[in-house]
């Protein structure tokens, strides 16, 4: 029925929610590939000696774009050197690197010359950190360095732009070119010049010459202008659409006449905000069925924002216009990168006969069957009939419940989960009047929702359970363990209220006690409806000290 998962099992679960972005596998973010025609490196250089000639620092940027919030875990730079002798990366004092903010197509600050502004996000390590990786680059350097962060980048959607570069002995260290151009050129920023005055267009190509005076125009060669190559790993935030339930039937319907409205509830799965900016009806019989936003925490049928775990719900009814099967699809259009149009199928069939509003439910859910124009119930109270073969439930018919067009009354005994016809018996019993409805009515199992709100507690913790068909009155709630012989047990959650029952609906909301005497670890956890059945689904729930 289940597997028991020792005390020691829910540490392992408690750490991995804790640090669960760790062990997820990075995707690439950015990528920017090392030029496949031009070998050439963009420079940076820091001469730490201060010959007035040489004492010179110039620092290379380019920029990169996120739609969507970046949790950057790598960064990837490669690169060689350019000089003789070499002294490489592993003999750097420091690695620095920064992302700035863009300013109108230039990084807003000079990361040369504090106080002109201060970078989003900045590091300095030395090679040798754990979170460093040297590599052999260009011309067979260490020149390639990998970031591993322990602490990933939280990166909202913007422009920004990134710079790498090391302080070590006199050497110029090159940053590899790309061919592709993505958004704004690279970058050369002087040391000396404050913030974007002192930024211009680098070149893909340039002459390097100890000496060199960068202060005068750099020769340019063919292509003009360039990106920097550089890779970014880590996860990008998204919105996620989930819809509950992915289909609606209506079964038959009265022609002319509207339907209980049916609840669909929204929610957004992921980790940043979710748009959802169009609800609308479509299909050949799309004016047969309406929406409007639910009774409570409604969806806006336009612009309407959910936070991450944010949900809204909405209502819809069938009113056919014709004795036949009609379908439409409800569609919600939203910024979920996956799934652009989340839709839900919609039934129902036109009839000119007896129907009743619902056809499952529980103990205490409420039916109303209304007489088609062929139709005629009578004057005189009735009985109406749940059963199979043998087995059988009379519905109590509730007061003022019974017209010639309309009968209204509430399941009043259990029966086991299954399909049952339905007998509606009319006055004069003697003439065995009767009016049937095959498989009319389906006795329903307690259903939670998953997944739970709060799904952990210590003794006495009140927690709630929300789900469908726990019935009119308080049903069982139970965890399932094993004793000392390895044999299965039933240890009872007192249910303390029965917080709602929609009886036309089965929408069910309960609280119970979490129950002492277990140990630590996570148990299974059912519902039990008397004389209907139990949950099937599984629902974890861990017990906490």
């Amino acid at each position: 029925m289940f597997k028991f998962r020792k005390r020691f099992l829910f540490f392992i679960v408690l750490l991995s929610t804790l640090f669960l972005p760790l062990f997820l596998s990075a995707e690439v973010l950015w990528d920017q590939p090392v030029s496949a025609t031009n070998k050439n490196a963009y420079y940076n250089e820091i001469f730490l000696n201060e010959d007035p000639q040489l004492a010179y620092k110039f620092f290379i940027a380019d920029d990169f774009v996120n739609t969507k919030t970046w949790h950057i875990s790598t960064i990837f730079v490669p690169g060689e050197f350019r000089q003789t002798p070499v002294a490489e990366l592993d003999e750097a004092t420091l690695l620095h690197w920064e992302i700035w903010e863009d300013n109108g197509g230039v990084p807003m600050g000079n990361p040369g010359t504090p106080p002109s502004g201060s970078p989003y996000w900045s590091l300095y390590l030395a090679p040798d950190d754990p979170q460093v990786s040297l590599t052999e680059g260009g011309k067979g350097f260490l020149s390639n360095t990998t970031l591993n962060l322990n602490t990933p980048i939280t990166l909202p959607p913007g422009t920004w732009w990134l710079i790498f570069y090391p302080e070590m002995p006199i050497n110029r260290f090159g940053r590899q070119p790309s061919d592709t151009v993505n958004g704004n050129p690279a970058q050369l920023i002087e040391k000396d010049q404050a913030g974007p005055v002192g930024v211009q267009g680098f070149p893909a190509v340039c002459t390097s010459v100890i000496g060199f005076d960068w202060g005068v125009t750099l020769p340019m060669l063919t292509p003009p202008l360039q990106d920097v190559s550089f890779t970014l790993e880590g996860l990008a935030s998204s919105p996620d659409i989930a819809v509950n339930p992915t289909s609606i039937d209506f079964g038959a319907q009265v022609v002319g006449l509207t339907s209980h409205a049916r609840t669909v509830t929204v929610s957004n799965e992921g980790d940043s905000d979710l748009l959802l900016s169009s609800i609308t009806i479509t299909g050949d019989s799309a004016d047969m069925f309406n929406v409007v936003p639910g009774t409570t925490n409604g969806c806006a049928l336009t612009n309407q924002t959910l936070a991450p775990a944010g949900t809204c719900t909405l209502s819809v009814t069938f009113t056919p216009s014709a004795s036949d099967a009609q379908t439409a699809t409800l569609e919600i259009a939203s910024d979920d990168p996956d799934t652009g149009i989340a839709e839900i199928s919609l039934s129902g069939t036109g009839v000119e006969e007896a129907v009743p509003s619902v056809t499952e439910g529980t103990v205490g859910t409420v039916i109303t069957f209304t007489a088609g124009p062929s139709v005629n119930f009578g004057t005189k109270k009735g009985t109406v009939i749940i059963q199979k073969n043998k087995v059988k439930s009379v519905a109590k018919i509730v007061k003022g419940g019974w017209s010639e067009h309309t009968i209204t009354c509430t399941v009043n005994k259990a029966l086991p989960a299954g399909t049952y016809d339905v007998k509606i018996m009319l006055q004069p019993y003697k003439d065995n009047v009767s009016i049937d409805i095959p498989g009319g009515f389906t006795f329903k199992k307690p259903e939670v929702n998953l997944p739970l709100e709060v799904n952990h507690g210590a003794k006495g913790d009140l927690r709630t359970l929300t789900g469908y068909f726990f019935g009119n009155k308080k049903p069982k709630v139970y965890l399932i363990y094993e004793d000392t012989k390895g044999k299965e047990k039933k240890k009872s959650c007192p249910v303390t209220k029965l917080d709602l029952w929609v009886p036309t609906t089965g929408e069910s909301i309960i609280r119970f006690k979490v129950p002492g005497g277990l140990a630590d670890g996570i148990y299974p956890l059912y519902v039990e409806r008397k004389g209907v059945g139990i949950s099937e689904e599984e629902v974890d729930f861990t017990i906490t000290r």
